[in-house]
């Protein structure tokens, strides 16, 4: 019983989130993670509201177990693991994305809106293969004129 509460009052708390404005977001989600007995300063809060405005609660299900991983994963690492939903094993970056690219289920939009936010430079070796790859995985929602 005490598990279907605990999911209840978690999707409460991100349907509130997902419509907060930055301060109730930054707030509902200082409350979030002292549930879960983790103490985030201002910046690593900033990180997990900038991840969560892309990516949604699914920044969450990609670090069920590590929920640090939503503020504290390296911005590569951190799009890696949420495009694929899952913790990656270290290994060659050709190898990583190609799975990627195998993978139907990445949004790849967000994965290009959070690339273009943050900056191409915070992304060492994996820069060049969302690079190279955009316009075949990245279809702009505008008209280019």
């Amino acid at each position: 019983m005490a598990i279907v509460y605990d999911d209840i009052l978690e999707t409460i708390t991100f349907r509130r989130m997902d419509t907060a404005s930055d301060e109730n977001l930054e707030r509902l989600l200082r409350i979030y993670f002292n549930d879960h007995d983790i103490y985030p300063n201002r910046v690593q809060l900033n990180e997990a509201k900038i991840r969560y405005r892309i990516f949604g609660r699914k920044i969450f299900s990609a670090y069920r177990i590590y929920l640090t991983g939503t503020y504290a994963r390296s911005h590569k690492w951190f799009l890696i693991e949420v495009a694929n939903n899952k913790i990656v094993d270290m290994a060659p970056m050709d190898r990583i994305f190609e799975n990627m690219l195998n993978n139907g289920n990445i949004e790849w939009d967000k994965v290009y809106t959070y690339y273009d936010m943050i900056g191409h430079d915070r992304f060492g070796n994996l820069a060049p293969y969302l690079d190279n790859h955009r316009d075949e995985l990245f279809m702009p929602q505008y008209d280019i004129i």
